[in-house]
């Protein structure tokens, strides 16, 4: 049987290769977009001469080389494109800040560094982690710098070490780099054996027990890159939490632009950059904010000021009725006041006063619960929040506030629910597309989460880049643009190469 790619095998086919891949690498293809590793198949089925899938499964699980051949489909199918210096504002981060922290904080003590290049494929990563450490730390002779690098696959690790690279792959390193580092050989670049020897490589599975293994403990720097969104979401906690053990105190951890530990791990904080933002391994009874916090972006004054000015703009009489006792709340009107001045605690004991003494209140229902929200009294926040809703099923402002709350609560089939109200209402929310494809995405439903970032996008079409999107003072168009733009290259990510 002579099988040429492209070759599309049923997923009855595929399904025992995605869990063998599963059970021995950690690494999830989805069988919804089945080509890569339909490809893969067909080539070493073709290499091997078996005549059938069936015939090569039953190889690789009951023959005595079929261990061996079962590394070699998961380096055939983990070979992925690297260079070096990829993503510079993350090696401007590191330069610029990270490791002059670094060097501030030991300078006058151990002088000893350790970074940690995890799925470090054919080795431009630590290299290139290895030449900004030497031309940014001042007298490097005198540190001890330890650059561990590595990766599952062994042919990657074995052309690693061998450090033998094509034009191609220095496009963004700075060209003195190159004359300084490497020598030509032929049309190809090899590294110089003076940078070579400062990068151990070794092969490690990371969907395995690796936290305890010799030279993996108080690391400084961490790497690890477009590597776990081939996992699935529980493998992905795992490693991140092992990252965690890892590190040292205040260790950072760089991931890849389009990767989040949102819903992962509550064991760091962001550290942002102008164009950049990486992690920061939390210590003590620190509080970790995953990312930046999308509840908090729906700021109490920029969720009300829409639902007063629409409510105002209503003639009918029960609305009108309500805004006329509005008017003459005191409590309401001393909230606001609170409000205005970021008073959040006093604000909040007015509202709830207001609401107490006229319980038809529902602009005051609707501050007490963005001011809960604010404070993480998340169910509080919805009790109120079902108040406002009850009032005025047509407030898109409290079905939005309400689906954020519901997605911090984990609660996600109701916060897509309230969402969907939301937009069915007014189309043209692009935080709310926003917050429905991270939903999505978390929940592997990953053409529901590309249709989700991509009306993002549309909604945001015209808006000037420093416009503040809806329910939100600190998002502007242009964050939220990148925000999306990164989620779908994510998930472009995840289709076969």
């Amino acid at each position: 049987m002579n099988l040429h790619s492209p070759v599309h095998f049923s997923d009855d086919n595929l399904k025992p290769f995605q869990a063998l891949l599963l059970e021995e690498s950690g690494m999830f293809l989805d069988l919804d977009r089945p080509d890569r590793l339909s490809c893969v198949l067909a080539d070493r089925i073709d290499e091997r001469g078996f005549e059938s899938i069936e015939d090569y499964h039953h190889f690789l699980m009951s023959h005595p080389e079929g261990r061996r051949e079962i590394q070699a489909l998961i380096e055939r199918v983990t070979i992925g494109e690297t260079y070096f210096y990829r993503n510079i504002p993350q090696f401007s981060a590191l330069r610029e800040h990270v490791l002059p922290a670094l060097v501030a904080e030991r300078a006058a003590g151990s002088r000893i560094l350790t970074v940690w290049s995890a799925g470090c494929s054919t080795g431009e990563e630590p290299y290139s982690l290895a030449m900004t450490i030497l031309e940014t730390i001042p007298s490097p002779e005198s540190w001890t710098v330890s650059i561990l690098a590595t990766d599952i696959n062994r042919d990657s690790l074995r052309k690693a070490g061998e450090a033998v690279y094509g034009p191609r792959s220095l496009r963004q390193l700075p060209a003195p780099w190159i004359d300084k580092y490497f020598h030509r050989q032929g049309d190809k670049y090899a590294l110089k054996d003076s940078l070579k020897r400062r990068v151990r490589f070794i092969e490690c599975n990371l969907a395995k027990d690796f936290s305890t293994l010799p030279g993996m403990q108080n690391i400084d720097v961490l790497f690890c890159r477009n590597v776990t969104i081939y996992f699935k979401l529980e493998t992905t906690r795992q490693i991140v939490n092992q990252f965690a053990d890892c590190l040292g105190d205040n260790g950072y951890l760089f991931i890849g632009e389009a990767e989040t530990l949102w819903q992962i791990s509550d064991r760091f904080k962001p550290v942002e950059f102008p164009q950049t933002m990486i992690y920061q391994k939390t210590c003590g009874s620190e509080t970790a904010i995953l990312e930046k916090p999308w509840v908090s972006f729906l700021s109490p004054s920029a969720m009300m000021e829409p639902v007063a000015a629409r409510l105002t703009e209503k003639k009918e009489p029960t609305v009108a009725g309500s805004l006329a006792s509005i008017g003459g709340d005191s409590s309401y009107e001393q909230g606001l006041e609170a409000l205005r001045v970021k008073d959040y605690p006093e604000a909040l004991k007015h509202f709830d006063a207001a609401v107490q003494s006229r319980p038809n209140n529902f602009l005051a229902h609707f501050a007490k619960a963005s001011l809960l929200a604010e404070q993480q009294k998340y169910n509080e926040a919805i009790a109120s929040l079902q108040c406002v809703i009850e009032s005025d099923n047509l407030s898109s402002e409290a079905h939005h506030l309400m689906g954020a709350l519901y997605q911090k609560t984990n609660r996600f089939e109701e916060a897509i629910r309230a969402f969907q109200a939301a937009l069915y209402i007014d189309p043209g929310l692009s935080l709310t597309y926003f917050f429905s494809g991270m939903i999505y995405r978390y929940e592997q439903r990953f053409a529901k989460a590309r249709r989700a970032f991509q009306n993002a996008l549309k909604s945001l079409v015209g808006k000037p880049p420093e416009e503040k999107v809806r329910f939100s003072n600190e998002v502007d168009s242009e964050t939220l643009r990148g925000a999306c733009h990164r989620a779908l290259e994510e998930l472009d990510l995840r289709r076969p190469a």
